[in-house]
């Protein structure tokens, strides 16, 4: 894929656009007052490859700093925190 800042492979654009949603399908719904609930899957999938990113999208301004992950958080909380929201 050609995105603005250079090629990616297909499988990390789609990574992106699944990040995005599931993180924005979560501040929508605490936006609307609901009880955001994120399919553990996705979850896990968007976990396990953001692991990997976090500091670049960080250094470029995409996202703010790390909210606080509580021992014993589970893989929702974690990863929300890493893209900056508190759950």
């Amino acid at each position: 894929m050609h995105l603005s800042f250079g090629d990616v492979p297909g499988h990390e654009y789609a990574m992106q656009l699944t990040a995005d949603h599931l993180v924005h399908a979560w501040d929508l719904g605490r936006a609307l007052g609901a009880d955001p609930d994120l399919d553990p899957e996705t979850v896990a999938a968007v976990l396990a490859w953001f692991e990997g990113t976090e500091d670049a999208y960080r250094q470029a301004g995409l996202i703010g700093p790390r909210g606080v992950v509580p021992t014993g958080a589970g893989p929702t909380h974690t990863l929300l925190a890493m893209f900056g929201r508190q759950p």
